[in-house]
């Protein structure tokens, strides 16, 4: 198949007026096509051409034809694809763009023509997008944690990470209270920890309702100071000295300080984490997820809990699933893929065609 399909794009090259290398080089594309007086093209990763193409935005393209792209001069690399598979279409255009390449993709139908096109126009690399934010594609990656190790959470159901400005707090949504406390993770237990803090708010009333002198004597609190700790009150996350990109505002519907959407780890319509926003990726800490899980040195799988207490032992990821712990797949965000736009870096020839 991939055989018949490189011959259909070679063949398209020729009749273009282009010259094609073969590569062998599992690293390299299989076939890149050039102009006749553009020999670096096949003997280095890099094409002699540097002219940057017009940058518009990294989440925006649109397809050019196949003629049109084989026109316009540049070295051209000819990706073959049978099975549509979201990370090698993003991988692929981001190889070959980082060696200043274009990319041809040849596939067999029309319906992997539609859905390469799909994945690679506005909004690019995404599942799909609305006013309340994007839904990415799972990649092949898990989410690696601070302390070690790798996510985890306690369910077999699909996942998806999608943002949100829905305002957090509110129930069925994960919402992390400080960086000393667990998340709460459903009404029932933000009612518990309600009903503490009631308790504990009515033991200090009472102790210091029994001395007037304390009262009396304490020192008035400066506006500034009031200003302060009714902040903290509200948000811990907030509180001057400290600064965590990774622990959501409860009390806003998007993150105040780049009006950026929360990103939300689901499993179907129940939101099992989320992050400040999708920067918050990069190595969060272990308190962010339900679990997290590590390999030992006899190969055994250790699943951990939030706080890193053990939980349990499995023979391997498998054996994880089976018994209702699921890794967490890292998300292809688009921007984190590229850097400039990829308008113009891409074709699709169908091989009925």
């Amino acid at each position: 198949m991939n055989e018949r399909l490189l011959t259909v794009g070679i063949d398209r090259c020729h009749r273009a007026g282009l010259v094609t290398s073969r590569s062998s080089d599992a690293a390299k594309p299989p076939v890149i096509a050039h102009t006749a007086g553009d020999e670096t093209a096949a003997l280095s990763d890099e094409s002699s051409n540097h002219d940057e193409r017009p940058v518009i935005d990294a989440r925006a393209s649109e397809p050019p034809t196949p003629e049109t792209l084989l026109s316009s001069g540049w070295s051209i690399a000819i990706e073959t694809i049978s099975e549509v598979d979201p990370t090698v279409v993003l991988s692929r255009v981001w190889n070959n763009q980082s060696h200043n390449r274009a990319t041809l993709f040849v596939t067999p139908t029309q319906q992997a023509t539609a859905k390469i096109t799909n994945i690679l126009t506005a909004p690019v690399g995404v599942v799909d997008s609305t006013n309340d934010g994007r839904q990415f594609y799972p990649g092949p990656d898990r989410i690696p944690l601070a302390e070690g190790g790798y996510a985890a959470v306690p369910t077999s159901a699909p996942l998806s990470w999608n943002e949100s400005r829905t305002a957090s707090g509110q129930p069925g949504l994960v919402a992390t209270i400080s960086d000393d406390a667990p998340a709460i993770t459903s009404e029932e237990d933000a009612k518990k920890t309600t009903e503490q803090d009631d308790v504990e708010i009515d033991q200090r009333k009472t102790a210091k309702s029994g001395s007037t002198d304390e009262k009396t004597s304490r020192k008035p609190t400066t506006e500034q100071e009031g200003k302060e700790n009714i902040t903290t009150d509200v948000n811990p996350s907030m509180e001057p000295s400290r600064s965590n990109d990774t622990t959501p505002d409860m009390n806003s519907s998007v993150n105040i300080s780049t009006n950026r959407p929360w990103l939300e780890l689901r499993a179907g319509d129940e939101v099992l984490v989320r992050l400040n926003n999708v920067d918050a990726l990069a190595c969060p800490p272990r308190e962010r997820f339900p679990y997290a899980y590590h390999r030992d040195d006899d190969k055994q799988i250790r699943v951990l809990d939030f706080a890193g207490r053990p939980v349990e032992r499995y023979g391997g990821i498998t054996d994880m699933r089976h018994n209702g712990f699921q890794p967490v797949p890292a998300p292809l965000v688009p921007e984190h893929m590229f850097n400039k736009s990829i308008t113009g870096w891409w074709g699709v020839l169908t091989a009925q065609q």
